[in-house]
């Protein structure tokens, strides 16, 4: 028998993952109108549609691991929808041309099948599904957007018009440079985004967290949050190994490691979507490690108190904010900071003159 406790955040993920579902079937509408609508569309109208597929990129990775734990579901419709998310998953990524959610789809999917081979429940099914899932999604992007619309429009495919233009190096050394300047505190928070700066491509983010984090708060803001991130990971995939754990708890740890990973290379931790979706699974993940804190702590020579952790993590949080008070008095100057109305937040702002 579910505890409630399991009941009770499978509903919470369940009503997490609807919405995307239904993004995926407002797309899919679009684009049934754009074939047979009587207005005389070019092929070029789905090349424009990508961007805001491409939108949702940074969600699919923290997606694709829990719309996987829902097709194993009990409940028929949910298996049902689930699985056809899943197989869009795969043909939107495609579609959208991210090379790095593909890497990271890739990277999920591998540590699912190590996971279920290891599993004594249905391993041989649950990994037959997963191979299942990408050769239909790659099926479904091939008839959608490859074959009828050269049919229709008798022209290039769509994959030949939204190849990225390749910016991440050069934006990754720009941001590197204005960093050595100030190596120690950085350039302040969501100071990259200020036009200022010169860079090439004023993207408001450097796709990359490593790098932002660096630049807008220096060494001792990055070793900070480096230092609680080894241990906050290291807790968690040992209480895989070691802890009896609720079934949802190797998909959600999945989705934050596949969603941290894709950060490197994009958004994720500053687009509002996948930064509400990264906090949730983060909080998903801490709740199943606190429900065994006791145990866990039991088996440790040396621990830290739940007090003592939460005052390191407030006094992490305003230390940064010090750091960036003081970036911006004396590194970028007297200008007022004005938030953008989006679609960037915490990390990331526009500097408005």
């Amino acid at each position: 028998m579910k505890s409630k406790s399991m009941i009770n955040i499978r509903r919470f993920l369940f009503a997490v993952i609807i919405p995307f579902s239904f993004y995926y079937i407002l797309v899919l509408m679009q684009y049934v109108f754009v074939l047979f609508s009587p207005i005389d569309w070019s092929i070029q109208v789905l090349a424009v549609g990508f961007d805001n597929v491409r939108f949702i990129n940074q969600c699919q990775a923290l997606l694709f691991p829990i719309f996987i734990f829902f097709i194993f579901d009990e409940n028929k419709p949910i298996r049902v929808s689930s699985y056809l998310s899943t197989i869009f998953t795969i043909a939107f990524a495609l579609y959208s041309n991210g090379r790095g959610l593909m890497l990271v789809l890739i990277f999920e999917t591998l540590i699912l099948f190590i996971f279920f081979a290891f599993s004594q429940h249905k391993s041989i099914k649950m990994i037959f599904h997963l191979i299942l899932i990408w050769l239909i999604g790659a099926v479904v992007y091939y008839v959608l957007w490859e074959l009828i619309p050269s049919l229709i429009w008798n022209e290039l495919s769509v994959s030949e018009l939204v190849r990225s233009v390749g910016a991440r190096p050069i934006i990754w050394r720009e941001a590197l440079l204005i960093w050595r300047e100030y190596p120690l505190f950085g350039i302040g928070g969501m100071a990259y985004s200020d036009p200022s700066n010169g860079f090439t491509y004023n993207l408001g983010h450097p796709h990359n967290s490593i790098i932002q984090v660096l630049l807008e708060y220096g060494l001792v803001g990055f070793m900070l949050v480096l230092l609680f991130s080894m241990l906050f990971f290291t807790r968690a995939i040992n209480h895989l190994i070691n802890f009896e754990f609720q079934k949802h708890y190797p998909f959600t740890l999945l989705a934050l490691i596949g969603g941290s990973a894709l950060s490197l290379v994009s958004g994720v931790i500053v687009m509002p979507l996948s930064q509400f979706l990264w906090v949730l699974m983060f909080c998903v993940v801490y709740i199943e490690l606190s429900s065994n804190l006791k145990v866990y702590n039991s088996k440790l020579k040396f621990s830290l108190s739940v007090g003592f952790q939460r005052a390191s993590v407030l006094m992490l949080i305003f230390f940064l904010l010090l750091f960036s008070f003081f970036s911006y008095q004396y590194i970028m100057g007297q200008d007022a900071l004005i938030m953008d109305a989006g679609p960037r937040f915490w990390l990331v702002g526009r500097f408005i003159y």
